[in-house]
């Protein structure tokens, strides 16, 4: 028994000790290993910490760590430990500092949410550092985590740093091909790979955010714009390891509002950073330019801008508003030379400058050049006869004139389009009147925006030159041009010749062979265009085409000819028809063209045979379909017993039967125009916003008068858009189109423009007493009405409230000037006879 107990107690002991030796074990362990269950759970406890202990720790390498470390790895040290250690552990992102002489620890950042994998980079007192999320989006695709970890600059104490959660950025931190650090702006610029493509991206640090640096081209055209991306992509930089420094850094301080303006030079070009207080920054690549000076200049009202003399990549010289609209501006030594000039703030296509000195008004204007992508300068100089210049307010020039205050507003002098003399008189049209007239507001005024409509019955398929069902899959738009611009559509004119189908694009022949399209050549046919303003462009080209032997015949459409070419798509005869339509060969060999004048029979080298007017035909009920269009495009003219109407061409038809006559005439400019038929005299008109088209009561063609719109660019839509008044005793149509009115002669085929200022949103032309009214909105604050004279074809400016854009003339109770909002929505009034 007691040899039992002894055997016991040995044994118990045994047992007892061996756990005093595991405790005592790991309890040496645990004051060895820093590890968060002996650090104090409350900021700014105290640590049992020293100095010599955390010299030991292991400093982090090669930008990477991982956060899930037992051991504590550095980060950054803080001037050489005195103020702190940045570390990480056991998923967390610390700092150790001493403050009065006791060892604190902060607790920044949990990793719990990203993958064990950090990229970091240190710079200027801040870290910034990526990763991956373990946390996907939706699509599957990994989820970027950012932070920057920047040091306060507080005095007299420890610098704790502050941890920015930087806001989501496409991109993965192991996507950093090149790390770049600018100590003057504080800034990190990073260059990311994108696959086939590679964006740079700042951070400056103690934000929340990341910058993209936009690129700006030698050219910004649409029709060339993919090219330059393109070739830029393949400028990719490799995957540098180190940091890489810009070949020049140039700073430009402007006291004039106490800021500064910086420029980085590369291997890509030049990157300008602009940053006013409390803002965004303007930052911008602009690709090979070379940056010459900087300047400031100053607008109308006294902001600010910076102006830059800039060198383009073909050694051009060229100024550039780069925080404003980044126009390329051709130089101009009087522009840079003196710092009198101001800006008269850009407005769409328009950029000018002016400088006045007491009664000689300078004007440099700008004008945007579509084949190099530049504004060409103009200069323009105005002496006010016999005018004192008194002061400028906002953009009104105020001048002392015999006795008399009058104005000038610099927007209608830059703006205006029309040669002016160069000596501004007392009765010149350029003053601007102010009558004082109160505008009284209007309730029960009728909205005549929305034209009323009527229900009428076409034919079915009406304008067809190939039957569309048997075109093959392989022509289908989406399989033939995937490199199509989403805003640029190309209408195609698809035919079968001799069982080998081919294809009209803009001016290119193509030819399906097999599932291939070949490109044949380019052919020398006119192109007419639909603009939908701010969204699209549509392009249209020949209507129709054939083959005859070895030579092409086709229907230049909106060249007004039919061309015959050779293998070689040379023109080898023409012949001038009026918006060709359709070809037909007949046995013979001859040619019949259908168009707007008929029925055209030509020999085979295009010498005219004959021509007939297009007979009526008659439509089964079946082929006839319901459709309601608006008044404006139905004409009944009772005494000739027909009716005209316009839907995507011309219909004539005989009332109480079902024969029509269709004409393929063509379509409006611009998609928020409008087409209109009007009867004038023993004529009846189509009117287009780019020319009027003249019939004889029987149904034939008679003439049509042309005035192209300027050119094919996105504009503003114009309030007043196609408004008109229609002098038939003289045979005159006023048309106000885009930022112009024109006098269109019926009788002498001639056009005139009678007002233009460029980029002015023009309300509608209204007649009363042989006179014409429209206002002019050249800018928010800014509205005129001018009062045209039909009778000595002079005109008045008067400032009226902005806003307000004139809509419609009222006879009742008395003659009123109609104005309404933007939107139609509220309306005012001015007698007429106020304005006499």
């Amino acid at each position: 028994m007691n040899i039992k107990m002894s055997i016991l107690i040995t044994m118990f002991l045994f047992v007892l000790l061996g756990a005093i030796c595991i405790w005592f074990w790991g309890e040496m362990n645990q004051k060895n290993d820093i590890s968060l269950e002996n650090q104090v759970e409350s900021n700014h406890n105290d640590l049992l910490l020293s100095w010599e202990e955390i010299n030991q720790w292991k400093s982090a390498n090669k930008n990477t760590f991982k956060p899930s470390t037992k051991e504590p790895y550095v980060l950054y040290k803080n001037k050489q430990n005195k103020e702190g250690i940045l570390f990480v552990q056991n998923g967390e992102l610390k700092f150790v500092f001493e403050s009065n002489k006791e060892m604190k620890l902060e607790r920044l950042l949990s990793f719990d949410e990203v993958t064990d994998q950090m990229h970091f980079w240190i710079h200027n007192q801040t870290i910034l550092m990526g990763g991956e999320r373990k946390e996907r989006y939706s699509d599957g695709d990994l989820k970027p985590a950012w932070y920057g970890i920047s040091f306060s600059s507080e005095e007299g104490g420890p610098s704790i740093p502050k941890v920015f959660k930087i806001s989501e950025l496409n991109y993965l931190a192991d996507q950093v091909l090149t790390m770049t650090y600018v100590i003057e702006p504080n800034l990190f610029f990073m260059v990311l790979d994108g696959n086939s493509s590679f964006r740079e991206i700042i951070y400056q640090p103690g934000t929340f955010n990341f910058e993209y640096v936009n690129n700006e081209f030698q050219h910004i055209r649409e029709d060339n714009y993919n090219d330059f991306v393109k070739q830029y992509d393949y400028r990719k930089p490799q995957a540098q390891e180190t940091p890489v420094d810009f070949n020049n850094i140039n700073k430009y301080h402007f006291p004039e509002n106490n800021t500064d303006l910086f420029t980085f030079e590369d291997e890509r070009g030049t990157i300008v950073y602009y940053k006013k207080e409390n803002r965004k920054p303007y930052i911008k690549r602009f690709v090979d330019f070379k940056i010459n000076d900087f300047k400031m200049i100053f607008d109308a009202n006294n902001k600010s801008y910076p102006f830059g003399h800039f060198t383009d990549p073909n050694d051009k010289k060229l100024y550039i508003l780069p925080t404003e609209n980044e126009a390329k501006l051709h130089s101009n030594s009087l522009l840079w030379d003196s710092n009198d000039w101001r800006l008269i703030r850009p407005h769409y296509d328009n950029i000018s400058f002016y400088k006045i000195d007491n009664n000689e008004l300078q004007i440099i204007r700008y004008n945007y050049n579509h084949r190099d992508d530049t504004f060409k300068d103009e200069s323009i100089s105005y002496v006010i006869k016999d005018a004192k210049f008194i002061k400028q307010y906002k953009t009104l020039l105020e001048f002392e004139l015999k006795d008399e205050t009058k104005h000038l507003s610099l927007y209608d002098l830059s703006k205006n389009v029309l040669p002016l003399n160069e000596q501004i008189n007392k009765n010149h049209s350029m003053w601007v009147h102010d009558l004082n007239i109160q505008m009284e507001v209007e309730t029960n005024i009728k909205d005549k925006s929305k034209a009323d409509e009527i229900e009428v019955n076409l034919p079915i398929n009406r304008f067809k030159t190939s039957d569309e069902s048997q075109i093959p899959k392989e022509l289908k738009r989406e399989e033939l041009f995937k490199d199509e611009s989403g805003d640029i559509i190309s209408d195609l004119t698809i035919k079968n010749i001799s069982n080998e189908w081919h294809i009209i694009r803009d001016n290119i022949l193509y030819k399906l062979q097999g599932e291939k399209l070949n490109k044949i050549g380019e052919l020398p046919i006119s192109k007419s265009y639909f603009v939908l303003y701010g969204s699209a462009v549509v392009i249209y080209t020949a209507n129709d085409f054939t083959k005859i032997e070895n030579y092409w015949i086709i229907a230049d459409t909106y060249g007004n000819r039919i061309i015959k070419l050779n293998k070689k798509l040379e023109i080898i005869s023409q012949y001038a028809l009026n918006l060709p339509e359709k070809i037909s060969v007949n046995d013979d060999g001859s040619i019949q063209i259908e168009s707007i004048e008929g029925y055209t029979l030509l020999d085979d080298n295009l010498n005219f045979l004959s021509q007939n007017s297009k007979n009526f035909q008659t439509f089964e009920e079946g082929l006839l379909e319901n459709r309601n269009i608006e008044t404006d495009l139905y004409y009944h003219d009772l005494e000739n017993d027909m009716i005209w109407i316009y839907d995507y061409g011309l219909f004539q038809h005989k009332p109480g039967t079902q024969q029509f006559r269709n004409l393929y005439i063509g379509h409006r400019y611009a998609d928020h125009a409008k087409t209109r038929i009007l009867s004038y005299k023993k004529q009846v008109i189509i009117l287009f916003d780019n020319r009027v088209i003249l019939f004889d009561k029987s149904g034939n063609w008679a003439n049509t008068i042309f005035f192209p719109r300027d050119d094919k660019t996105y504009r503003m839509q114009i309030y007043g858009e196609s408004s008109y008044y229609l002098d038939e005793e003289d045979g005159i149509i006023y048309l106000l189109q885009d930022y112009r009115v024109l006098q269109i002669n019926l009788e002498t085929n001639k056009v005139k423009t009678i007002f233009h200022q460029n980029y002015n949103n023009l309300g509608n032309l209204l007649y009363k007493n042989n006179k014409l009214y429209f206002s002019v909105h050249s800018s928010p604050s800014e509205n005129e009405l001018i009062i045209y004279n039909l009778n000595d074809g002079d005109f008045i400016r008067v400032k009226i409230e902005p806003e307000y854009y004139t809509n419609q003339i009222i006879n009742e109770p008395e003659p009123k000037l109609i104005f309404a909002d933007q939107f139609d929505k509220s309306w005012k009034s001015i007698l007429l006879e106020d304005l006499e």
